[in-house]
């Protein structure tokens, strides 16, 4: 009987104990999710300035429900995507490769002045989500930080660049970015958009968590949800992460 009751109590515990672990494992999984993220940025950054040049990351999110070798690639609509796909080139000259005076809406950065720096960074559960959308605007809290222009807001409608590239460089486009964070030899960071985003303005990605392809509806304040901001300073191209 003793040994019953025991093997009861034991039952109960875990009952409990495993949704608990498991929340934790969904945090620990989006926490690094944001830190991967952040370091391709981070990487390409600090590329940038070693070798004196321009470096271009394009940003998109696709259907992770797609094989990572379709292409091309589909991208993520309202209800779908999970697969956040970023891949950095880098000038082959020094130079930023365009005439500001002369860059219109869909022309990309010519292949050929462009060096790939690594295979695409696939990071998986992961959706761009514009948190200044919002109808409560999550800035409270871990969430307190500058405010970002829509034009420089990645997920935003307004946040499309001028600079687009297509990945592979060259050949048939399984990735087109038409959001591009590009960094200075100085380390400055901004999205030549065409609504006129400048050097001084501050760059934010905001993302939440998704299951596998199932985008979920945004927070509609900090304590709804789990959520978060990476935000690029422009001047400096310090880049720092907010969590509620």
């Amino acid at each position: 009987m003793e040994l019953l009751v025991v093997i009861g109590i034991m039952a109960i515990m875990m009952g409990l104990v495993v949704p608990a672990i498991n929340g934790l494992k969904g945090s620990g999984d989006f926490d690094g999710a944001v830190r991967d993220f952040a370091g391709v940025l981070e990487q390409s950054r600090a590329y940038a300035m070693a070798n004196n040049t321009h470096v271009f990351v394009g940003i998109e999110e696709v259907d992770a429900r797609q094989s990572t070798s379709a292409t091309p690639q589909n991208a993520a609509t309202a209800t779908n995507g999970g697969r956040v796909v970023a891949v950095a080139v880098a000038s082959r000259d020094g130079t930023s490769g365009y005439d500001n005076t002369s860059l219109t809406t869909g022309t990309s950065l010519a292949s050929s002045s462009l060096l790939l720096l690594g295979k695409p960074r696939r990071i998986e559960s992961l959706h761009l989500l514009d948190l200044s959308a919002t109808t409560t605007p999550p800035t409270t809290g871990g969430m307190a930080r500058p405010s970002v222009d829509p034009a420089c807001r990645v997920g935003n409608t307004q946040c499309v660049s001028l600079t687009p590239f297509s990945y592979p460089l060259g050949g048939t486009a399984q990735y087109t970015f038409t959001v591009v964070i590009e960094f200075g030899p100085q380390g400055s960071a901004k999205i030549v958009s065409q609504n006129g985003a400048s050097l001084s303005k501050t760059i934010e990605i905001g993302v939440q968590p998704t299951h596998q392809s199932a985008i979920p509806a945004p927070p509609p304040n900090q304590a709804a949800g789990t959520h978060g901001a990476i935000q690029i300073d422009g001047l400096t191209g310090n880049i720092r992460t907010y969590k509620p």
